[in-house]
């Protein structure tokens, strides 16, 4: 199982790098139109803020904002999950791992109990709700936070969907994959 999740992992991040910037831009626009109309109007939001390589959430996350939503962004400060408001892209600073955070007091794990809609990276997913994040388990142990109700959603480059990816008994599914050609939601 952990020598299928390093390859898949591996092949993963090869094909971002390697991917053209004018396409990933494209794409993230593209994924970025499909998620907008799904956010109810009083929605709040926790999302990861890309960095280079990964589809793209800081637009998103601005578009948002500007429109009056609640964000929340992690904080990376360790292995225990915790989160900052996002006040806006002027207001981010560089965090572990060279990870975009919000500048501003650091919220606690069980922060994540208000968000409606958490967005959360990975590398792979498969059409079951699985997940393949980057093996440290931050999401994991995150999302265990989560109210029950809340919609968990994950984008991705199309080829980085399969029908289902390897996983352990922790790792936790999500509701929603959403590539630069649609929408897949999990039932």
């Amino acid at each position: 199982m952990a020598s299928q999740k390093r390859q898949l992992r591996g092949d993963a991040r090869s094909h971002r790098h390697s991917l053209d910037e004018e396409v990933a831009r494209e794409r993230d626009v593209r994924r970025s139109r499909l998620m907008l109309p799904m956010v109810p109007h009083d929605a709040v939001i926790a999302t990861y803020l890309s960095r280079h390589g990964e589809p793209s959430t800081r637009e998103l996350a601005a578009v948002l904002w500007r429109r009056g939503h609640r964000i929340l962004a992690p904080a990376l400060r360790g292995r225990e999950p915790r989160w900052a408001a996002y006040r806006g892209p002027s207001r981010l600073r560089e965090g572990e791992h060279g990870v975009p955070e919000p500048v501003g007091e650091v919220l606690p794990a069980a922060t994540l109990s208000e968000a409606d809609i958490i967005i959360v990276a990975g590398l792979a997913a498969g059409r079951d709700g699985t997940r393949l994040g980057a093996g440290a388990g931050w999401y994991d142990r995150a999302l265990t936070h989560a109210r029950p109700d809340a919609q968990v959603w994950l984008p991705l480059n199309e080829s980085e969907l399969f029908d289902s990816v390897p996983t352990e008994p922790h790792d936790i599914r999500v509701s929603c994959i959403v590539t630069e050609s649609g929408v897949y939601e999990v039932c």
